[in-house]
């Protein structure tokens, strides 16, 4: 048995050949089929010898003597198309009579489009854009005479971006929000009021770091969702795990995990694993006593763990008559909440409401645009 190593085609020789299996691989990528030359059988091995002779001397040797030196990949592959052109594919072949480059004119229409770079290893431990973007990188090492080891980090480079963009992909599409909106979306000029500042220190994402918590209060329409979004999609494309949903879609989701036995197994996939969970919409629709105590067990759950980001168009002080009127748990449920929390205070109109007054209905403005709390706790 040979050596079971890159240059060794056969590996084994007992009835049925065993072949290498990265040689088996790469024709496998390219439609190739093997064929071994019989034994003895000096003339086919000379085919193929013949022209590895013939490129040796007259290429590597009189490069290696004009650099003097031994020559490295990137110098080959820059002067390796110079001597195809002046040299080899311009003189008569031997054999055919002809030259190669008029035979290759002549024979282009048939030849077949080749499948994408073979990635062999790169593909089996999962760095296929290393693979794909290896022709595209040497091309341009060798054009700007790059060491191996800026070359390789490039190849790396390519490989982590690919990566890094496939997250946050796939982070945005399983977070939950029907479209994105972003914090620079976001109207300050109609939105006056709202706290600016805080928001662009919340957009830096170190309260997800500290596990601490954002609570956006405010009037319906004045963008707490949109902000909420904004965070959410700011921090999906940083990588982090997030999850945006609503109030009644979550209590649903509770309600229905409890009644089938697996509230356990929901609080740790749906609630524990995403490093930042959104809900939307506290108190626009009452909680009935079961649902009120599996929302505090999400707060208890998190607390100090992970962030919570809640929209509400309650203040603190009604939210008892969403939570079915029990004081004590809110009370409970709010020291958890707050303990370690960015309180952002939005008052004034309905970016809606413009909207609805062109459409001829008749809403009453909010009254009050001109002021704005913000408060910052445990921070």
């Amino acid at each position: 048995m040979l050596a079971d190593n890159a240059k060794t085609i056969v590996l084994e020789r007992r009835g049925i050949h065993r072949f290498n299996p990265h040689l088996l691989d790469v024709a496998k990528h390219y439609g190739a089929t093997i064929r071994l030359a019989a034994p003895y059988r000096a003339q086919t091995k000379g085919k193929v010898e013949r022209f590895h002779r013939y490129l040796r001397e007259s290429f590597l040797v009189p490069l290696q003597t004009a650099q003097e030196a031994l020559v490295d990949v990137a110098t080959a592959n820059r002067e390796v198309r110079i001597w195809l052109d002046e040299i080899a594919n311009p003189r008569i072949h031997a054999t055919l009579r002809e030259r190669p480059i008029d035979r290759f004119a002549f024979e282009r229409a048939d030849l077949q489009p080749l499948p994408f770079p073979y990635g062999g290893r790169c593909e089996r431990l999962s760095l296929g854009t290393m693979a794909t973007q290896l022709p595209q990188v040497a091309d341009e090492a060798a054009r700007k005479q790059l060491s191996f080891l800026k070359f390789f980090e490039a190849l790396l480079q390519a490989e982590y971006q690919q990566r890094q963009e496939r997250t946050r992909a796939l982070l945005t599409r399983t977070a939950g929000f029907s479209s994105i909106k972003t914090l620079e979306q976001y109207d300050f000029e109609f939105a006056t009021v709202a706290p600016k500042q805080l928001i662009n220190e919340l957009a830096g994402l170190a309260f997800v770091e500290r596990a601490h918590n954002v609570v956006l209060l405010g009037p319906s329409g004045v963008g707490k969702t949109h902000l909420a979004i904004g965070l959410d999609y700011k921090a999906t494309q940083s990588g982090i795990k997030t999850r945006f949903v609503s109030a009644a879609d979550l209590l649903i989701g509770l309600t229905t995990a409890h009644r089938q036995g697996r509230l356990k197994q929901y609080l740790h996939r749906g609630i524990q694993s995403p490093r930042l969970l959104i809900i939307d919409e506290v108190g626009y629709l009452p909680f009935s006593r079961e649902e009120a105590s599996h929302f505090f067990e999400v707060i208890a759950h998190r607390d100090e763990r992970g962030s919570i980001v809640i929209t509400s168009n309650l203040p603190f002080a009604q939210w008892d008559t969403t939570f079915a009127g029990d004081a004590t748990m809110t009370a409970a449920m709010l020291d958890r909440l707050l303990h370690h929390a960015h309180v952002v205070m939005i008052s004034g109109d309905s970016y809606r409401l413009p909207e609805r007054r062109k459409a001829g209905i008749g809403l009453p403005a909010a009254k009050s645009r001109a002021k704005v709390g913000q408060n910052s706790t445990g921070d």
